[in-house]
């Protein structure tokens, strides 16, 4: 089977916004996959044209979509603090939904000049803006200092960490010990490592490496590891939802919607099928779902709701 060809759709904040919206529900309905706001900040006003918030404007968009995923493409770490980016994109992480946000950092030279502060020094600012947006949105007590952006911030409590995946998903900075030590290990590898190599995988692990890696912590080996499982399941949950048999209208709970799949998959083999689902826990709602996996030990670190 070929890989499905996506669609993603470069969307200019300069334009009235109830125009904005119609194009994304056009897209939406279309089955478009991604639509990017790009922000240009007061240079479209050189244009006679208005300069309009992409953070705001995708949270409005996710409220008139359902399957359109919507990107920042991009927003400039010099116009907000990160700790008030990270706010911003925890409201459009809601309003969308599970795996349709996407965020995107970039420079933004124009904003830059706009506001008469050029400078050559940009990729440190921008690991400080994505350092703290991934620890405030990781959950759990967070404290930074950078040459730049600066933050303080106290831990989500229990309950909302099970829901927004704190215990599930370590911010990347408590992997990097752990990483170096099983790199410098040769019986983990194989391989004698020279330091320019063990900096660059420790700093930015190419994903495929990291995912055998955090399995290798996790299980030794014998299941994936957290992000591993995550990207498995965003898959998997991605091509049911566009499945062409409705898999989100086929049943009330997880039960039935699988089964109602299999039967319509394999019609020959539709008894079979409900035989092989019926163990499945009737779970109708994801807290529901978070419940199931907490109490069945499967994810230790979520808290029942």
């Amino acid at each position: 089977m070929a890989p499905p060809f996506r669609i993603g759709v470069m969307q200019l904040t300069m334009e009235p916004l109830e125009e904005m919206l119609e194009s994304a529900r056009v897209m939406d309905e279309a089955g478009m996959d991604t639509i990017w706001l790009a922000e240009a900040y007061p240079w479209w006003r050189k244009h006679g044209m208005e300069a309009r918030s992409s953070t705001v404007v995708s949270a409005l968009m996710a409220r008139e979509t359902k399957q359109l995923t919507i990107g920042w493409g991009i927003i400039s770490p010099f116009t907000r603090h990160p700790v008030q980016v990270a706010m911003d994109a925890r409201v459009v992480q809601e309003a969308a939904g599970p795996g349709r946000f996407l965020l995107g950092f970039g420079t933004s030279k124009i904003f830059l000049n706009n506001i008469r502060a050029q400078t050559s020094k940009t990729l440190g600012p921008m690991r400080d803006a994505v350092t703290i947006v991934r620890g405030v949105l990781g959950g759990r007590a967070f404290e930074y200092e950078g040459d730049t952006w600066s933050a303080s911030v106290p831990a989500l409590s229990a309950k909302m960490q099970s829901i927004f995946g704190e215990g599930v998903v370590r911010p990347y900075a408590d992997w990097k010990d752990p990483l170096r030590r099983w790199l410098t290990n040769k019986g983990s590898t194989g391989v004698e490592w020279t330091k320019d190599d063990l900096d660059r995988l420790v700093d930015d692990p190419p994903l495929p490496f990291f995912v055998l890696f955090e399995a290798e912590r996790a299980t030794q080996g014998l299941t994936l590891g957290p992000i591993g499982s995550i990207i498995v399941a965003e898959t998997i949950y991605g091509a049911l939802r566009r499945d062409p048999h409705g898999f989100e209208n086929a049943g009330p709970t997880l039960q039935k919607c699988i089964a109602a799949c299999a039967a319509a998959h394999f019609p020959d083999r539709a008894p079979q099928a409900r035989e092989a689902v019926a163990s499945i826990a009737e779970i109708a709602c994801m807290p529901a779902l978070l419940e199931h996996l907490a109490r069945a030990q499967l994810l230790p670190n979520l808290m029942p709701a």
